[in-house]
């Protein structure tokens, strides 16, 4: 495991030194759905989407509507 650990860290020091503009590029492409997932807003965000309709009732009101 310590070999592992010490090869990744290898690898991402010569990806910094070698190309830091890809290398953060990658790193906010590969964070970000993560933060989404624990974000603090996710549970309101998704108790908000569950209390909106999926169906409205359009053709009720075209019905109560329309004068035939």
């Amino acid at each position: 495991m310590a070999g592992y650990m010490r090869r990744s860290m290898d690898w991402l020091k010569f990806a910094w030194a070698r190309e830091p503009v890809i290398f953060m590029s990658c790193v906010f492409g590969f964070s970000g759905p993560i933060f989404v997932l624990f974000s603090p807003w996710t549970k309101d965000t998704v108790k908000t989407m569950k209390s909106i309709p999926h169906v409205y009732p359009f053709l009720t009101i075209c019905f109560l509507i329309s004068p035939y």
